[in-house]
């Protein structure tokens, strides 16, 4: 009785590492804004909330009122990659 639950649960754990292995890919940061995000929390956790409501990132309309929706994404990878690098940034990400 044991052993054909051991083999049960063997099987399980094997069925989604395997599946976890198709999953698995590698991500190109690059492509994902990830400087955008890490300079979101750098700017909220310098300056408050002006890169929250203000076009901060443009050069021909700086004044325009716009919402920035990524700012809570911002502060987790800036804390992140504080804490733990561009490495373990990577490896949250």
């Amino acid at each position: 009785m044991a052993i054909t639950r051991w083999l049960k649960t063997a099987g399980w754990i094997f069925i989604l590492l395997w599946y976890g292995f198709f999953l698995a890919r590698k991500t190109d940061l690059t492509t994902q804004d990830i400087g955008r995000h890490l300079k979101n929390g750098e700017q909220v956790f310098a300056a408050g909330s002006a890169v929250l409501k203000t076009n901060f990132y443009s050069y021909t309309h700086p004044e325009f009122s716009v919402i920035n929706h990524h700012w809570g994404s911002g502060l987790i990878f800036y804390g992140i990659e504080r804490v733990a690098g561009f490495s373990g940034l990577a490896l949250f990400f």
